[in-house]
């Protein structure tokens, strides 16, 4: 069971990283650099805090993040990939996957009811860096990592450029979110293979109303928003 934070804690630090409850962002002490987390972001980070060094079960996950709402894989899915980008380079480090089971920290998170001394946070860093292989944490050093992050950013973002260019060109959509195959309807996303009844809903549904992807669990049909905030669209 996760434990409930005092209502005077205001900031979470996560080594050299400090998110701030009241503002949902997160402030890297290496450099100042800043993130703004979107609301189920932050919800989901200050959960992962509560259940540590516990792990952080899907099902779990969807009760207490997206209480009284729908939340499918593909939702949790894409909010940890999300608050894991705004983790800066140590998203995979800081947030772990346990396979078939969910998430947990890796780093141990200190509470605080006023903002951390910038001393503190960077004398208690531990810097990290993610096994190329797997989600293990392994101490290295942090500018090392800068450095070849430095080399290594240009060529990489050059390539990856050309890539989508080349796919743009060609009209190839390809959209494989945490392997979770879609097909897309104009700017809609859907997660599954639609009947031909199914289909012809969808198609009607959409004339209507923009969603961000349509989702099905079990006979029901779900449209969602990019907030991840889904309805019944079952007739």
């Amino acid at each position: 069971m996760a434990k409930q934070l005092d209502d005077n804690i205001n900031y979470i630090s996560l080594q050299n990283l400090k998110v701030s409850l009241a503002d949902m962002s997160i402030t890297n002490t290496n450099d100042n650099a800043q993130s703004q987390l979107r609301v189920k972001e932050a919800e989901l980070l200050k959960y992962l805090c509560q259940r540590y060094p516990n792990v952080a079960l899907r099902t779990d996950i969807a009760e207490n993040v997206w209480a009284n709402t729908y939340a499918s894989e593909f939702t949790i899915n894409q909010t940890v990939n999300s608050l894991r980008s705004k983790l800066f380079n140590q998203g995979k480090a800081v947030i772990l996957t346990v396979p078939k089971r969910g998430y947990k920290l890796g780093v141990k998170p200190e509470f605080h009811t006023s903002a951390p001394p910038i001393s503190e946070s960077l004398g208690a860093t531990t810097n990290i860096k993610l096994n190329e292989n797997s989600d293990t944490i392994t101490p290295t050093s942090l500018n090392k990592v800068k450095k070849q992050a430095f080399k290594l950013s240009n060529p990489v973002l050059f390539l990856i450029s050309i890539i989508i260019s080349v796919l743009i060109v060609s009209g190839v959509s390809l959209v494989q979110p945490d392997d979770t195959k879609a097909i897309r309807i104009n700017e809609t996303y859907v997660l599954f293979t639609p009947t031909e009844n199914e289909l012809e809903l969808i198609h009607s549904t959409l004339q209507l109303t923009h969603y961000h992807y349509i989702d099905k669990v079990g006979t029901t049909i779900y449209g969602c928003e990019k907030d991840k905030q889904c309805v019944n669209i079952t007739p």
